[in-house]
Parts: structure tokens; C-alpha cells; sequence
């Protein structure tokens, strides 16, 4: 067994001393709702780590702490027996928000690596990492990712448990494409039955551990699809909503379960869920404009939501990110966000299975204006 290349590398970039005391803290406080994502993290770690150590592939770096991680999750699996208490995501009173400096912040996995898109001109970003566009953020450290040359755009959307990154991106022709990048190894990806030109192409918008994606794609006709792809295998899929005039996928968890949005045919649009099949509305109390963007393995949800404002002369609404845990929703939204231009415009876009979620949000500068700004939520 061969580690991917993008384990690699988010292993030299994202797996830190910090990270390692956070899973062990959170081991041993049976506290929260990560006994699966330590074991899962820890037990993938154990297997490449092993097959390494039996091949002429050179060991991965930051070894100790690899190891370190998988005796914590090899312990955890000893006591998976044990009933483990847990404390709802949205009571946690030390909950902490870390600004992320892109445009924003779409996607995090188990190793507290998120992937997000424009790294612009800040002294923690672009200076640090000497250039812009899509890139790696973990432990207040970031990395810029690298594309072929057919590339002139790319957006990751989302990143899994091996370092793998789902997007889209435009080639030098201006047509999209999906595309998944694993570490140095570039995958375009168009569906069968699209016809790429400019924006009617191919949307590749969640990706979970095993590899599988969800996405859309446009044909001949300019008609939207529904697709997943599951062990490389094209499997086009009907959201089995009849209110339904468009729709959008936007994520996909390791059970197979997918969030996303469509707009009825008042034109409101609401969050779902659709899990084996059966599809669930998700609308946020009072709103008419809820969008869900990603599910964790314990089916926590993400989103956003829009309610109705008089007060300011620029919108007619306000944006506020949300998460829905255990049926209960609650707000997500930045401190220090602005109101002055848009609304408090927060997208919460991503949440791993230790419920860290990151987005989007309009962060107050001291002009006076408005800059949107990527987001890590924490604990």
C-alpha cells in the first residue's frame, strides 16, 4: 500500500504537536462527539504508517506525532465499548472563532486542515506563503496550492480525510470543470453527458474518506443533473422533492448522506438532506432562504440562512451562518462581523466530526468597511 501523495503533504503541513494534544484531549475527556473521528484518523494514520514501514517508500514526516495519534486512537477502539457522555456543539461556552485570511474557508477535515480559496494581501497569508490563490490552512499556517498550467481558476470546495481536494476550476478556454487534486497528481473531471462551455460544465462540490463525490453537471440542453461518484462510477441522482424547480448538491458525508438547496416554485429556497433516498427539508425557523453546504459522519449540518431587515438603506436582508445538531439549530456568526454594506453576510460552508466548522463572513476593518474574510470555528 503506496500513502497518497496529499497525505503526505497535509501530513508535513497540518499535523502538528497541537493537533496531537487535541485528539488526546479530547480522548481522554470522553467529552464530545470525536470517539469515531479519533479512531477513524488514527486507524488510517496506523495503516499507511505500517505499510510504509513494510516497502522502500521513505517514512512520512512528522512520524512521532503519527504515531502518537494512533496509539490515542488504538486505545479509543479498546474502549469504543464504553458509553461516552457528550456535550451538544452549540453549548460549548469556550467556543473560539479564528479569522482565516482568504476569501473564505470551505472545507475542513479530522486533521484540522482546511482548504480555502484567494489568499490575499495580508501579512499572514500571501506574505507568508509568497503568493494567491487556493490554499491549505492549519495552526494559523498557510499553504498555497499549486495546478497545472491548463488551469487559470480554481475553487476547492472541499478536503478529506487523506488531503484529498474536490473543486472546479476554468481551463484557458473559460469552461468548467470538476476536478480533484491529490497532491501533485491533478484529476479533471467532466461527466458523461455535459456539454462544457463556460459556466454549463461540470460541479464537483463534496468529496468524503472513501473518495466519493457529489456534484452537477449541465447538457446539451442547459438542464442541471445531479451526480455522485461512487468507486469512479457515474451515478446520476433525482432529488425526490416535487416542489423542486433547481437544486444543488453541496456536500456528502462518509455514510453517504448529501446536503444542499433547492428553490420552490414561489421562489424560496430551502436547505435538504437527502439520506438513502429519502430527502428532508431543512428550513431555519422565520426564514424563507436556508442553504445547507456540509454534513459531518454524525449528520451535524451547516448552512446559512437570510431573514428580512427595514433598517438598512444597502439590503433588504441579513445572512447568518447556522448549525443544525441533533435537530436543534443554532446561529453562527463571527464576532466583529460588519453590517454596514450587506448585511452580516456568515456562510458556515464546512464541519469536520470534531463539529470545528468553517465559512465565510463580512469582518469589520477599521475604515469603517467591510472585508470578507475566511473563518475557522473552534474549541
Amino acid at each position: 500500500m503506496k500513502m497518497p501523495d496529499s497525505f503526505l503533504e497535509m501530513v508535513a503541513f497540518g499535523v502538528t504537536t497541537n493537533r496531537a494534544k487535541f485528539l488526546e484531549r479530547r480522548a481522554k475527556d470522553h467529552s464530545v462527539l470525536a470517539l469515531r473521528a479519533i479512531t477513524v484518523t488514527a486507524a488510517i494514520g496506523l495503516a499507511l504508517l505500517t505499510a510504509s514501514s513494510s516497502s522502500a517508500q521513505s517514512p512520512p514526516p512528522n512520524l512521532p506525532l503519527l504515531k502518537r495519534m494512533a496509539l490515542v486512537g488504538r486505545q479509543q477502539i479498546h474502549n469504543s465499548h464504553l458509553s461516552v457522555p457528550t456535550v451538544t456543539l452549540d453549548n460549548l461556552a469556550n467556543a473560539e472563532y479564528v479569522d482565516i485570511y482568504g476569501l473564505a474557508a470551505y472545507g475542513i477535515n479530522d486533521w484540522g486542515v482546511a482548504v480555502g480559496e484567494n489568499c490575499y494581501v495580508t501579512a499572514a497569508c500571501e506574505q507568508a506563503v509568497g503568493g494567491t490563490g487556493p490554499f491549505l490552512f492549519a495552526n494559523g499556517n498557510y499553504k498555497v496550492l499549486t495546478f497545472p498550467a491548463t488551469v487559470i481558476g480554481a475553487y476547492p470546495s472541499g478536503i478529506n480525510l487523506l488531503g484529498q481536494i474536490v473543486g472546479v476550476y476554468f481551463d484557458t478556454s473559460f469552461t468548467i470543470h470538476g476536478f480533484v487534486l491529490d497532491g501533485s497528481h491533478f484529476r479533471s473531471i467532466d461527466a458523461p453527458g455535459t456539454a462544457p462551455t463556460g459556466f454549463l460544465g461540470t460541479y464537483t462540490s463534496g468529496i468524503n474518506t472513501q473518495g466519493d463525490l457529489v456534484g452537477q453537471y449541465f447538457d446539451h440542453n442547459n438542464n442541471a443533473h445531479d451526480f455522485v461518484i461512487k468507486d469512479g462510477v457515474f451515478q446520476p441522482f433525482t432529488l425526490p422533492i416535487a416542489d423542486s424547480v433547481y437544486d444543488s448538491p453541496n456536500g456528502i458525508n462518509d455514510r453517504g448522506d448529501i446536503v444542499g438547496y433547492f428553490q420552490d416554485k414561489l421562489g424560496n429556497t430551502h436547505g435538504y438532506l437527502l439520506s438513502h433516498g429519502v430527502a428532508q427539508v431543512i428550513d431555519f425557523p422565520g426564514s424563507q432562504f436556508t442553504q445547507a453546504w456540509g454534513i459531518n459522519f454524525e449528520g451535524d449540518i451547516v448552512g446559512s440562512y437570510s431573514v428580512p431587515v427595514t433598517t438598512n438603506p444597502y439590503t433588504n436582508t441579513y445572512s447568518y451562518g447556522f448549525l443544525l445538531h441533533r435537530g436543534a439549530f443554532s446561529t453562527v456568526n463571527p464576532p466583529g462581523g460588519s453590517s454596514a454594506f450587506s448585511g452580516a453576510d456568515t456562510i458556515a460552508f464546512g464541519i469536520n466530526d470534531f463539529g470545528e466548522i468553517v465559512g465565510v463572513y463580512q469582518r469589520a476593518t477599521s475604515g469603517g468597511s467591510a472585508q470578507l474574510t475566511g473563518f475557522l470555528r473552534k474549541w
